[in-house]
């Protein structure tokens, strides 16, 4: 059965980039939620991320995984 894959971080390990939250920052900065001027940096962290040194499990690019 085919499943609705979320709209998460599309890579394996789910390394986060700057790119993925720059959308979310820029509306919630229009909407006045955040301050401007934040660095789209300050909002996240890979540092607890196994995954982040690019190194991933074998099955972790396979469909339903």
């Amino acid at each position: 059965m085919k499943q609705w894959k979320s709209p998460g971080v599309p890579v394996p390990g789910g390394v986060i980039e700057p790119e993925e939250f720059t959308l979310w920052v820029d509306e919630a900065v229009r909407l006045g939620e955040l301050p401007a001027g934040i660095k789209v940096e300050e909002l996240y962290t890979n540092e607890f991320n196994p995954y982040a040194n690019g190194t991933y499990p074998p099955a972790s690019n396979e469909e339903g995984v």
